[in-house]
């Protein structure tokens, strides 16, 4: 990408293009959850691939939310207006709308827990994949600065965070930084250990391939060709990530308990 005024406002299509991807791997993952969830079909979604995919779909986001913040860090350097408020701004507010999906997963798993007499507030989102990001954007701009440490400080998050979300503990305070309270088997749990690995991975990484914002390999921009417009699809998913992951799951409820019900009437 040539160095030119509107260089700095720009989208790489490839990282896009990548979100999209991850976004049609969690379209595709909730899918089987959904219909798990109303006993259309059994499938061990703790074990094997089923384990391991939805985890490679969360580390992914993180990952390119890492990345996204070395570019953003790099353009505001080069213009001189490097300001933590916006960082804090842009954390705080996905945050927040992590704590929206709080209170509604809350309501609907009490209405339920009260309808059916099944204990259902076990599954209630109380830190997320939206409440990681948020928290990550914020603590990640203090370590931008430290380019290739990130991705020692990623890798021994990592290892750390797996080896203790493995265990659980009795008290409940620190389960937003991993430590898994007994009896707690939420619907989405992303705490800090070990899933803020990924975004110092993504700020290593990012560092090192987008060096003060610019790509440091040629790369053509998308044509008219038919590969190019799939990639140009999975930009316009990975650009409307947050909205999709807002509508999805809800939508494929909707839809898979109609089919379910339209298909038991014959």
């Amino acid at each position: 990408m040539s160095k030119n005024k509107g260089a700095d406002i720009k989208r790489y299509w490839e990282i896009d293009a990548f979100r999209g991807f991850v976004i049609m791997c969690m379209i595709i993952f909730h899918t089987f959850f959904v219909m798990v969830f109303f006993d259309i079909v059994w499938i061990d979604l703790w074990s094997g691939f089923f384990w391991w995919f939805p985890r490679f779909i969360a580390g992914s986001f993180i990952f390119i939310v890492g990345v996204s913040l070395t570019i953003s860090y790099s353009r505001a350097k080069q213009k001189n207006t490097i300001k933590f408020k916006k960082f804090l701004i842009r954390g705080l507010k996905i945050m927040g709308i992590g704590f929206v999906i709080t209170a509604v997963t809350f309501i609907g798993f009490f209405v339920l827990e009260n309808l059916t007499g099944i204990k259902q507030l076990s599954k209630v989102v109380y830190f997320g994949i939206l409440h990681c990001i948020g928290l990550s954007i914020i603590i990640g701009f203090f370590f931008i600065r430290f380019k290739f440490i990130n991705l020692i400080i990623g890798l021994v998050i990592l290892v750390f965070g797996f080896y203790i979300n493995g265990m659980r503990f009795t008290f409940p305070w620190l389960f937003w930084l991993g430590f898994w309270p007994e009896g707690y088997s939420p619907i989405d749990y992303e705490p800090l250990l070990p899933w803020i690995g990924p975004m110092f991975l993504g700020l290593g990484f990012g560092n090192f391939v987008y060096k003060n914002g610019m790509r440091p390999f040629k790369m053509g921009e998308l044509s008219t060709d038919l590969l190019s417009q799939f990639f140009k699809g999975l930009g316009f998913l990975g650009r409307h990530s947050l909205i999709i992951y807002l509508i999805h799951v809800p939508t494929l409820a909707g839809i898979i308990f109609a089919v379910n019900w339209i298909i038991g009437m014959f």
